[in-house]
């Protein structure tokens, strides 16, 4: 199971890199003001990248709730290609 979570964690960071890729470093910004997973999804499609309908929950609640977006560590180090230990 937890081999599952962290390929979903990994393929929404891939995501989430294209999306910044195209919209900037501020692309949660264009984000902002969806109002359901469905127009997050929609607005992730016109750019090019379709989410899972679990990626789309996540990604909504993620933006209703920003509190919940700081990064445990584990977290961290996936999202350095697990170098987060090497000096």
């Amino acid at each position: 199971m937890e081999k599952e979570t962290n390929q979903a964690f990994q393929q929404i960071l891939a995501k989430a890199r294209v999306l910044e890729q195209k919209l900037g470093s501020t692309w949660v910004e264009h984000f902002q003001d969806v109002d359901s997973p469905d127009e997050l999804a929609q607005r992730c499609l016109a750019l090019g990248v379709v989410l899972t309908g679990q990626e789309a929950q996540e990604g909504f609640a993620l933006l209703q709730d920003p509190l919940e977006t700081e990064l445990s560590e584990e977290e961290l180090a996936q999202l350095a290609g697990g170098r987060a230990n090497i000096k």
